[in-house]
């Protein structure tokens, strides 16, 4: 057994304790280092990334059972819209959902690699989120910016669970047609509910539909769902 089968070996085995620590480390990297400022529309170098990464991670993971690809399923179809990618991803961030580097990479039922994957939480602890707001930094310099950011986040971070948007975008004859699909589930940054997320306890593709066709049809974007 080499060492990378070992190591996932090892975190297969303790997944309820491997995932709040990768949950916190994420967390870090993404609002404390990177901060939220870097997981919106604009920041469009996250899904080449992802799709880059997240299959080298499957496949070391792999034989432990471990994932970082998957599938969409039929049932979370939200539906297709008639929109160019850059303009659907800034109503998605106007609509509070951010990337979601964490996630999954994600391919349609036919088999076309995700475009983007976007997240919005709630169940949100607020007195936990305003009371580590409202702490003093005691740390100045580039480490106290990071950890003001860290814990500005917090809301976020400790949310309990997430509505989950990926996206496929194609493009025909000039015309753009972006696929979107959605579920929801408990919040993977969260260390308290990441194991729950990483073997998906309580994930719910009807209820994220229904919240992301809300958020569609407030923000007046026409969508369609019959596509035969």
């Amino acid at each position: 057994m080499t060492l990378t089968e070992t190591a996932s070996e090892l975190v297969a085995n303790n997944l309820q304790i491997a995932a709040p620590l990768v949950a916190l480390a994420a967390s870090w990297v993404l609002y404390g280092v990177l901060g939220k400022r870097m997981l919106g529309a604009d920041d469009d170098y996250w899904p080449q990334l992802r799709n880059r990464l997240l299959p080298i991670l499957h496949r070391l993971g792999a034989t432990s059972g471990l994932y970082a690809q998957g599938k969409v399923l039929e049932d979370e179809f939200v539906g297709t819209v008639q929109m160019p990618e850059d303009e659907f991803e800034r109503e998605l961030e106007a609509a509070g959902f951010y990337r979601n580097p964490l996630s999954a990479v994600k391919r349609s039922p036919n088999g076309w690699e995700s475009d983007g994957s976007w997240a919005r939480r709630y169940g949100k602890v607020r007195w936990l989120a305003d009371a580590l707001r409202s702490l003093q930094i005691p740390v100045a310099g580039p480490p106290g910016r990071m950890l003001g950011r860290f814990l500005a986040a917090a809301g976020d971070i400790m949310a309990r669970r997430q509505t989950d948007v990926t996206i496929f975008t194609q493009t025909q004859a000039g015309a753009t047609t972006i696929w979107v699909f959605a579920h929801d589930e408990p919040n993977s940054l969260n260390p308290l509910t990441a194991w729950r997320h990483y073997v998906a306890k309580s994930w719910n593709a009807q209820r994220g539909v229904k919240e992301v066709r809300g958020v569609l049809e407030d923000r007046n974007i026409n969508y369609q769902t019959d596509v035969s």
